[in-house]
């Protein structure tokens, strides 16, 4: 499983710079600049990979990277910080609980309840707003790479078995389909296991503001390109479908440049 973590996009939105640094002598830091939207198909929500090095301010003072650190210190700097309602450009942030099969989220400067923790390897859905009837945000997402960083899952019978996961901006895999030099679906799951271990892969596609799968395999269309630094969603698979959690780990290190 997932550990806490240690103390992007086609269509509408734009990488519009990628500042790459060392972080120290096994790790690589980064600087995403994104141009973000509040309006159009995807009603502003974008998920986005998370580094998985990743230490915010502590905005909820809890020595905790948790959902209100993510939201305050992803406002674009032209705005005030801490941000309330109705004012936080970055108005909510959203996660996949693969415990009960549901999303959840957390809106900035909340009165109430606590805001949940981020966990290294999972990404997270961005849901923007229009403020002062500015629709185009401006976020900054800086972080480190973590080479050691492992998933550590299993496929369960009867159980929920997709995983929103972060990209490295950095993942190295062989080519397993199509054209040389563009990593894609297909890659990206052969890479993860093959179809022993990965039934498809998802992606949330801010052009049309739909939810797109590709089966790992499958003969017919031809698997999306995976964009580095976005978040997938793996749905993960096993031989025998029936086999209990221990019989079906998933494990994987993503390789990187």
């Amino acid at each position: 499983m997932r550990a806490p973590i240690p103390s992007l996009l086609c269509g509408t939105l734009m990488v519009l710079t990628l500042a790459v640094t060392t972080a120290d002598a096994s790790n690589i830091g980064y600087r995403y600049k994104l141009g973000l939207v509040s309006d159009g198909p995807t009603a502003g929500l974008y998920w986005v990979a998370i580094p998985y090095m990743y230490t915010p301010p502590d905005s909820y003072v809890n020595a905790l990277v948790d959902a209100e650190d993510l939201v305050q210190d992803l406002q674009p700097t032209d705005l005030p910080r801490p941000c309330t309602e109705p004012n936080c450009a970055v108005m909510r942030v959203w996660r996949w609980d693969e415990t009960t099969g549901v999303y959840e989220s957390w809106t900035g400067g909340a009165a109430t309840g606590e805001p949940f923790e981020i966990e290294a390897g999972a990404s997270y859905a961005l849901e923007l707003q229009t403020v002062s009837g500015d629709t185009a945000h401006t976020i900054n997402l800086a972080g480190a790479h973590d080479p050691s960083f492992e998933f550590d899952d299993c496929h369960t019978p009867d159980g929920i078995n997709m995983r929103w996961i972060s990209i490295p901006p950095h993942l190295d895999v062989d080519d397993s389909f199509g054209t040389p030099e563009v990593l894609d679906a297909e890659d990206l799951a052969r890479a993860m296991g093959g179809p022993d271990k990965v039934f498809q892969i998802r992606r949330w596609n801010e052009s049309t503001g739909l939810y797109e799968n590709w089966v790992v395999g499958s003969s017919y269309g031809t698997p999306f390109e995976i964009e580095l630094s976005r978040a997938y969603a793996v749905d993960l698979s096993c031989v025998d479908l029936s086999a209990p959690c221990g019989d079906c780990p998933w494990t994987w290190t993503p390789t990187h440049h």
